[in-house]
């Protein structure tokens, strides 16, 4: 057998060759490892002492026959506090060929230095600037480190006890130390003034008054010092004898806490203000009322305030005058109110000049007044001057219309210069009014005294005590207008219109309830009654009505009943017929109103085939429709219901339709069927006969509706008068 140095770690080989008897040989190559060593860190945390610091390992198993090994560390530099990180290897010399280590690392730490401090500096006194102690290393320092300090406090500036803290700043030598922070109480001492008084003598103003004091030494900087003041707070009025005192302190303020001074006094006084008057450039006319030049505080007096004067004895200073044959005297009278001001006397020489009046300034205004069957009149609404007087022409009048009303002034020569104009006149209008009720839109026409209509009040009532039986209350009013006739227009729907049993109850003062008569124009109900407390509009809702009068029409159309009808309005001198329907169909209580197309058909006809009975049964109800046409007999005053002033029989063309005259087309804007309103407005008397004359809110011209006073119907009535009034 033979090997070679099979002893250190690695691949070897031994070879054996047979002797003797045998013969041959044989290797083997087989391997020695390596001894794995296990080892252990010396120590794995250090406190800050400058210097460098890295772990070391040491053997603990693994090493054969007391040999050694040697190793190798990362490079490291581990100085400040902080966690570093280490390697340990097998080193590459002979000696550690046999060995190996497995991988051998270590975190490990340095931690700070813990330190303590003292404060230097307690004594300071208010200056606006940061004060407070500084704090210094008094045990841990390492070597000459640069140990600095941040410091923390609430104010640290103001006058009083303070605290300041220290703390490490955050700095790379500070990152080695511990230092929980330190605090340090001191104080801050108040810093002292001294002061000065401004000007210590007033004169009155109205307000409370005193000196102010200010600070003459020891401010720091721009410190807003502010002081209180005592003593002052009814020192308001002129004391020029005993005068004032006034306390001054320190306010308390956060500024004023960082200063300290002793309380002051002082005396001062208040002085009157010297008024000085003024007369004002003006000439004095006549006014029968003595007078004297008007003058004005020029200067002295205070806001608002008034004084108090006596005047020389001027009674007597009336008539006009020359010369300067007048004097004043003024000054202050013996009154509390003066105890603030002084004022020499003054007087004034001046003369009263005769008056010019102004007719112009005399408040004549045209007026329109409510008809109520009484005289009216009117007045100029101001009172004339002593020495003026006035005179009334035409100016008591009773009837609708418009009427002009002459004043004459006359004045006294010996105060006044002559009159150059003596005589003004203005329109009065005697006219119905009108109300309208915006949130029912019901309307109210005065019949009776026009002042009544100002306290007109409606109120609508959700229940009524109107009722009859088997009926229903479409609408009930509580109406105030005192003892007055007037007319209600009161807005109803189309259905409502045709409903069966439609009745009108009122009630009056005395609680006696009457159904009252009523007709139907442009959707509206309407109504005359007086001195009502109450009114209902009742209904049954029955609509078989409108069917019954169709019939009925028929009926009389067919049976000669318009040839009676014809006849009837003959004995009647062609007044408006109303006919009552009886017979088979009497219980329809169905009244008809025929207009003279009607009449004039019923002359005509003969034999009426199938297709003319339908179609006179449509004129019937058409002309039923259209006869609630009404006209105007008393208009208010703008349609000129009143056609005193009006030239009857002047012809003329307005709006290409011939008018007979003024009087003719104001009656014909009460008839809605535009065929109709032209036959009236020419001047047909038989068809103005055939309709019943009423008061109307609401006109018609041509096919459109008009508003009595609006401002179209106002333009409308204004194009026809010139129209007219260029004709003649």
């Amino acid at each position: 057998m033979r090997y070679d140095d099979n002893v250190n770690a690695g691949t070897v080989e031994v070879s054996v060759t047979f002797i003797n008897s045998f013969s041959g040989s044989a290797i083997k190559i087989f391997t020695i490892e390596q001894s794995v060593l296990t080892v252990a860190w010396d120590v794995d945390k250090y406190i800050y002492d400058g210097e460098t610091h890295i772990p070391t390992v040491k053997v603990i198993n693994g090493l054969i026959n007391g040999e050694s090994v040697i190793f190798d560390y990362s490079d490291v530099t581990a100085i400040n506090v902080g966690e570093y990180y280490v390697k340990a290897d097998l080193s590459n010399a002979s000696i550690n060929s046999n060995y190996s280590l497995p991988v051998t690392e270590l975190w490990y730490e340095i931690s700070p230095a813990v330190i303590t401090v003292d404060w230097t500096g307690d004594n300071f006194v208010y200056n606006g600037n940061l004060q407070r102690p500084t704090a210094f290393v008094l045990t841990g320092r390492v070597g000459n480190d640069d140990i600095t300090f941040r410091y923390e406090g609430l104010d640290n500036i103001n006058a009083g006890e303070q605290s300041v803290t220290a703390f490490l700043q955050d700095t790379s030598i500070n990152s080695n130390y511990l230092f929980a922070g330190d605090t340090d109480i001191y104080t801050i001492a108040k810093q002292p003034i001294t002061i000065e008084w401004e000007d210590s003598d007033f004169y009155y103003n109205g307000f409370v008054q005193y000196p102010k004091a200010r600070v003459s030494s020891g401010k720091i900087n721009d410190d807003d010092i502010t002081f209180d003041y005592c003593g002052y707070e009814n020192n308001i009025q002129a004391n020029e004898d005993d005068g004032y005192t006034v306390t001054v302190t320190l306010a308390d303020t956060k500024v004023n806490a960082n200063y300290y001074f002793e309380d002051v006094s002082i005396a001062y006084f208040i002085c009157k203000v010297p008024l000085t008057l003024a007369w004002w450039d003006i000439t004095l006319e006549y006014t029968g009322l003595p007078q004297y030049p008007p003058f004005y505080i020029e200067q002295g007096l205070i806001g608002e305030e008034e004084v108090e004067f006596d005047l020389s004895d001027y009674s007597h200073n009336v008539n006009a005058s020359f010369g300067n044959a007048y004097t004043i005297n003024v000054s202050l009278s013996d009154n509390p109110v003066n105890s603030n001001y002084s004022l020499k006397d003054t007087s004034k020489s001046y003369d009263i000049f005769k008056a010019d009046f102004d007719l112009y300034s005399v408040e004549f205004r045209s007026r329109t007044l409510g008809y109520d069957g009484a005289p009216k009149n009117i007045e100029i609404d101001n009172d004339l001057p002593i020495g003026v007087d006035v005179v009334y022409d035409n100016n008591i009048l009773t009837d609708i219309g418009e009427y002009i009303v002459t004043a004459k002034f006359s004045v006294d020569l010996v105060n006044y210069n002559p009159l150059e104009y003596d005589t003004l006149q203005v329109k009065i209008y005697i006219a119905q009014m009108i109300f309208r009720d915006a949130s029912s839109g019901i309307i109210v026409t005065n019949k009776g005294s026009a002042d009544s209509l100002l306290q007109l009040d409606l109120v609508s009532k959700s229940k009524s005590s109107l009722k009859e039986s088997g009926k229903k209350v479409f609408l009930a009013y509580e109406v105030d207008f005192g003892n007055v006739m007037a007319e209600y227009s009161v807005p109803i729907s189309e259905k409502l219109q045709k409903s069966k049993g439609l009745k009108v109850l009122c009630k009056n003062a005395s609680g006696e309830v009457v159904a009252v008569d009523f007709i139907i124009e442009d959707s509206m109900i309407i109504f005359s009654a007086e001195d009502i407390v109450e009114f209902a509009i009742i209904t049954d809702y029955n609509f078989t009505a409108l069917w019954i009068v169709l019939v009925v029409i028929g009926v009389a159309i067919l049976a000669g009943g318009v040839v009676s009808i014809l006849n009837i309005l003959k004995r009647h001198q062609r007044s408006a017929a109303k006919v009552n329907i009886s017979g088979a169909l009497a219980d329809a209580q169905t009244t008809l109103t025929i207009d003279d197309n009607a009449v004039q058909a019923a002359e005509n006809v003969e034999e009426l085939s199938n297709e003319e009975v339908l179609a006179s049964e449509n004129i019937a109800q058409e002309e039923q429709d259209n006869n609630r046409d009404i006209l105007p007999t008393q208009q208010s005053h703008e349609i000129g219901s009143d056609n005193s002033n009006i030239e009857v029989g002047t012809e003329f063309v307005f709006d290409g339709v011939k008018c007979a005259s003024l009087e003719w087309f104001m009656k014909s804007l009460g008839v809605k069927t535009v065929s109709k309103q032209e036959r009236i407005c020419a001047g047909d008397d038989y068809a103005l006969l055939l309709f019943e004359a009423r008061p109307l809110s609401v006109v018609y011209w041509q096919g459109k509706r008009y508003r009595i006073g609006s401002n179209q119907y106002e333009e409308l009535i204004k194009r026809a008068r010139e129209a007219s009034n260029e004709k003649n």
